[in-house]
């Protein structure tokens, strides 16, 4: 059986790919725990932009986060519901730097504003839908 030099070269590309994306996606899993460990709190909503901080109480360098903003809508009766729910997800990335046990502002653009309403309001929820870290020195 004859192998091509194209083919071992393609055969040990692919093999490089496959192994740095193993390592790549071995992210840890954001548990409970962990999602306590870094929060957010001071939320605020102003126009379209959303700003607050973000809590670091783990033992390494934060180094990136992304925030899940829900925009839940509640109706006036609950009782009796609409049919068209206006709710809505966003995910923001936010690019900080945190040392361990630290806090730092962010600010986000949201991506369009509540429509205006008379049969319910939205709830505003913010919280950690993932983060990085590094080992703090």
């Amino acid at each position: 059986m004859h192998i091509s030099r194209s083919a071992l070269k393609f055969a040990a590309a692919f093999a490089a790919v496959v192994l740095c994306t193993s390592s790549i996606s071995a992210e840890t899993v954001l548990t409970t725990q962990d999602a306590v460990e870094v929060s957010v709190s001071d939320v605020r909503v102003s126009g379209s932009g959303l700003q607050g901080e973000i809590h670091n109480q783990t033992d390494a360098t934060l180094i990136g986060a992304e925030l899940l903003v829900r925009h839940r809508w509640l109706w006036a009766d609950e009782l009796h519901p609409g049919t068209d729910d206006p709710s809505w997800v966003e995910i923001h990335p936010v690019n900080v730097t945190i040392p361990a046990g630290d806090t730092a502002p962010f600010s986000v653009q949201l991506s369009r504003g509540a429509p205006q309403r008379s049969d319910g309001t939205f709830q505003l929820e913010v919280s950690v839908y993932r983060f990085a870290t590094i080992p703090s020195p």
